[in-house]
């Protein structure tokens, strides 16, 4: 298992599968193995691997290669599915959370600049740049 796991360290993990001699090394090592060694290898040898790689393309191989862990591929296939949906949507929703600040920031600027603030300090108070502030003058 150490050797595998040196040999596929510089490869992504597809490539390592396809590349290996018809999978015989693979099968050999993880075919008799238990489902949560399966796939904790699974997860470590995805973890390092490159995150580009296809959810399809990995299942599709492993699935051709060790045929009696069909469940196991597609239970942690799904597991992957999962993860890129969460991390996506935390993505959407730090980028809505971010531009909400934003324009509540620029409001709040805004009523500083109409009040006749200093500059300065609404700059200090919005944390917003100067060109940020710059547009809200032309417009107040």
């Amino acid at each position: 298992m150490e050797l595998l796991f040196k040999w596929y360290s510089a490869r992504s993990l597809i490539e390592a599968l396809k590349q290996s001699k018809d999978g015989a090394v693979w099968r050999l090592t993880l075919s008799r193995t238990t489902e949560p060694y399966f796939l904790a290898v699974l997860e470590y040898l995805y973890s390092v691997g490159d995150k580009n790689q296809s959810v399809d393309e990995l299942k599709e191989v492993l699935n051709r290669l060790l045929p009696e862990k069909r469940e196991a591929i597609m239970n942690f296939a799904q597991q992957l599915e999962q993860r890129g949906e969460q991390r996506g949507y935390q993505r959407a929703l730090q980028a809505t959370h971010s531009e909400a600040w934003r324009a509540s920031k620029i409001e709040d600027a805004r009523e500083m600049l109409v009040a006749k603030l200093d500059i300065e300090l609404i700059k200090r108070i919005t944390r917003l740049t100067e060109d940020d502030l710059e547009g809200l003058q032309e417009v107040s």
